[in-house]
């Protein structure tokens, strides 16, 4: 499953993203892994959440995101939930492939995908309305 909390700048992504992951880590079995820009979240976060900072791991190239978490998916065979905060800002290439990508990969291997995702406009891409929650 992916799911999309999408909207403007300010319209309380984050916190969404938060309830989620902080709900999420209550009922599942699985590792839940939080993934974002900064280190500013990693204390709203319950202590079994995984956090990654991936400017810790990605300096120049967020085209590498799909391989980062491919890397961390085949190290950890308990990954239930995947979140990713502030998505336009971590990855920049074509966002429409990423979502194809991430979309099989869920269905292949049940790993719920939940990404934030900030428009200045508002207006939600095609590619994203199946998954907007």
């Amino acid at each position: 499953m992916v799911k999309v909390v999408f909207g403007k700048k300010g319209t309380s992504k984050t916190k969404r993203m938060i309830e989620f992951v902080n709900d999420c880590v209550s009922t599942t079995t699985g590792s839940v892994i939080f993934v974002d820009d900064s280190d500013q979240l990693k204390y709203d976060l319950d202590r079994k959440v995984r956090y990654i900072n991936v400017r810790d791991y990605l300096k120049k190239d967020e085209g590498q995101l799909f391989g980062f978490l491919a890397g961390i998916m085949a190290s950890n065979y308990d990954i239930s939930h995947i979140f990713i905060d502030r998505f336009i800002y971590v990855y920049k290439d074509d966002k429409e492939v990423f979502f194809d990508r991430i979309k099989e990969i869920s269905d292949k291997e049940g790993i719920d995908f939940y990404i934030s995702f900030s428009s200045e406009d508002g207006i939600v891409p095609d590619y994203l309305k199946e998954f907007i929650v």
